[in-house]
């Protein structure tokens, strides 16, 4: 296998992700996050972009420089955009198939999904033993506990049981089987054997014969095509939000409990993968993204244009998981006068969508400012 050294004779640890124009800001979050964590050894983080070329973003990660990260963005076209939407992924969720081809001159990257965080230094992911196979990932504890425990996927247009969709769509017929299925949006990659193999493109092959019958589109066709292939990895490297309350266990097959008891304190990749923590910053875990989100610059884009829940958050999940924050802030949103007022009026605003986000914090000063301390 042929192995990409820098100048010095140091193999640098490669990181790639692929994204459209809806995801691209997050990739800065994704980056500081990989910069807070590594290690000595040098780090390229590659951003496949299919998108228009004048995004704001696109410099603000082209200029990206911080504890020896490289941030290289590819613009190219996304060979799946045929495919369009399927059970609604838009068609750039096929672009990551795509990476070997586009980082032809590599023979070992990390993929990671922009939904996410990196805690920890990437080198022994980087570095962890394949076992000859192409690809390395976690299990997908929330998928697999859908197929063992009579869960239902949406699939085809209906919805119906999850072990028959893996039986009968996915050729995963006994438990063992069930419990290899992985979760993509954090893989270890042999890029020399996925484009041996022409993986990208027997992806979209899939995906354009089966189409709604995948019902996690290229994650379903990668563990169909891949079958008895993948290597399963550490699982620190994929934690979820749902392994962060350990009531979770008594839901999980009995397989699955010491990977929920070992990702609950570790520190590796906090995955986002349903919820959002700039939309929902009070759910579990939410605040391991914002941590890292001040070094990214894009609070204004997020508080401007994402529209986080924090009123529905503080109304609904803070009672129950931070009650005394939750009551000092039911009392200083009642305040009588200026105070109470100023919190009255800007926490219905911070949901707004808005385009400008140095304008909005100048009106919102100016509207504090003239605020009438007597009523």
């Amino acid at each position: 296998m042929r192995e990409t050294v820098d100048a010095l004779g140091v193999r640098p640890i490669i990181i790639t992700s692929a994204v459209d124009e809806g995801y691209l800001p997050f990739a800065l979050v994704v980056a500081n996050s990989i910069a807070r964590s590594k290690g000595r050894r040098p780090v390229e983080y590659h951003v496949l972009y299919c998108g228009p070329p004048n995004h704001w973003a696109l410099p603000k990660l082209e200029a990206f420089r911080r504890r020896g990260l490289r941030v290289i963005v590819h613009s190219v076209p996304n060979p799946s955009a045929d495919l369009g939407k399927i059970n609604g992924f838009p068609p750039a969720t096929f672009l990551r198939a795509h990476v070997p081809d586009v980082l032809d001159q590599y023979d070992r990257a990390i993929y990671l999904d922009v939904n996410l965080v990196v805690e920890a230094d990437l080198a022994p992911f980087f570095d962890a033993d394949l076992r000859g196979n192409p690809m390395g990932a976690t299990q997908c504890v929330l998928t697999i506990t859908a197929a063992l425990n009579n869960g239902r996927t949406f699939a085809r247009g209906q919805w119906g049981p999850t072990d028959r969709y893996f039986e009968q769509e996915l050729g995963l017929v006994t438990r063992e089987q069930k419990l290899g299925y992985v979760q993509c949006a954090v893989q270890l990659l042999d890029l020399e054997q996925l484009r041996d193999m022409h993986y990208g493109d027997r992806i979209d092959a899939m995906a354009a014969e089966m189409r709604d019958r995948l019902a996690f589109v290229d994650q379903c066709a990668t563990n169909k095509l891949l079958a008895g292939r993948l290597t399963l990895l550490d699982s620190r490297w994929n934690i979820s939000p749902f392994a962060l309350d350990e009531k979770h266990e008594t839901h999980v097959p009995p397989e699955l409990v010491p990977v929920l008891k070992h990702q609950r304190p570790a520190r590796g990749i906090l995955h986002f993968g349903g919820h959002k923590p700039w939309r929902h910053p009070m759910m579990p875990g939410g605040w391991r993204w914002w941590l890292n989100a001040p070094g990214s610059g894009l609070l204004g884009y997020i508080v401007t244009r994402e529209k986080p829940h924090w009123r529905n958050d503080l109304m609904v999940a803070a009672p129950q998981r931070y009650p005394r924050a939750y009551a000092f802030a039911r009392r200083a949103y009642h305040l009588p006068g200026r105070a109470g007022r100023s919190l009255q009026w800007l926490a219905p605003r911070l949901g707004n969508t808005v385009r400008d986000p140095v304008g909005t914090s100048r009106r919102v000063l100016r509207r504090l400012r003239g605020l009438n301390p007597d009523g």
